[in-house]
């Protein structure tokens, strides 16, 4: 079987950081390293961490000083730079791993498989399942587009080949790895009946769901998305949790960035193969 590396960005993940090293450390399939970046931590997080490496060889915790506020940009280069530590280990499969997710202690040994049944599978994981209310709430996924950003997981020539994540403004830095991965001719593939918990909605760190949205919305469109293609993604998520709401907030985000022109995040060549790509989806469905 493959061997991996984790890598977690975390900041201020006291109340989730102890149930996801555990579910780590109760996996069949271990990881060679873990490298556990605590990005300006002010809580518990490092004494958590810490109290785990201590136990345990495979966790390697890197912790930075305070900063003011959350920033994707600052996630995407804690993950890269985190990368840069591990690079030397002999290994195959490179995992990016929320601070707030739970699993099955197979979740690794079934997954890693995947990258030996299809060569050109660059990006893979889990079903995730958002914990709201103490209900697992299903969300509506592409699976042979997409694998949602807290479980993805590169096929290392994937990961170096695209150069890690790109920081960018809004987030959106999964979802453009993964653009940048098709364009270079891997496959993103969800793996449909493997499931990860994901305890805490992305973006709602600090944030109502209703701002948490908005910026969604401003995020894809400096991300490159289409007018058409965002406007079906938003109907489509009507119905879910919010209802009506979030999606509503998603598209009044996306319409701010387009009346005040804000430039795009990523190059124009990947904005075009992204909008191709779109328009092909639309039209196969």
């Amino acid at each position: 079987m493959k061997d991996y590396v984790l890598i977690t960005a975390a900041r201020n993940e006291g109340g989730y950081i102890d149930q996801t090293i555990k579910a780590v450390r109760a996996q069949t399939h271990l990881p060679l390293r873990w490298v556990i970046i605590s990005d300006g931590s002010t809580d518990n997080t490092n004494e958590i961490v810490k109290a785990h490496a201590d136990e345990c060889g495979f966790i390697d915790l890197v912790a930075t000083e305070p900063r003011q506020g959350r920033s994707f940009g600052a996630k995407a280069k804690a993950i890269n730079s985190s990368y840069r530590r591990v690079a030397g280990l002999s290994h195959d499969v490179v995992g990016i791993l929320d601070a707030d997710i739970t699993f099955e202690p197979d979740y690794y040994e079934k997954l890693l498989p995947e990258f030996d049944h299809n060569p050109e599978l660059g990006i893979s994981g889990g079903f995730v399942l958002d914990i709201i209310n103490g209900r697992p709430i299903r969300r509506t996924l592409s699976i042979d587009w997409s694998v949602r950003g807290p479980v993805q997981t590169f096929r290392r020539n994937c990961f170096e080949d695209i150069g890690g994540y790109r920081p960018l403004k809004y987030g959106g830095i999964d979802a453009v790895a993964e653009v940048m991965a098709r364009k270079a001719g891997w496959k993103v593939r969800t793996i449909a009946d493997l499931y990860a918990k994901h305890h805490r909605p992305t973006g709602t760190e600090n944030q109502s769901f209703i701002k948490a949205h908005f910026k969604v919305g401003r995020q894809n469109y400096v991300n490159g998305y289409g007018h058409l293609f965002m406007l079906m993604r938003c109907l489509i998520r009507m119905p879910q949790t919010p209802v009506i709401t979030g999606a509503s907030a998603m598209m009044a985000g996306y319409l701010t960035s387009w009346i005040s022109r804000e430039p795009f995040e990523i190059p124009q060549d990947l904005v075009t193969f992204l909008r191709k790509e779109q328009k092909q989806r639309m039209f196969k469905s």
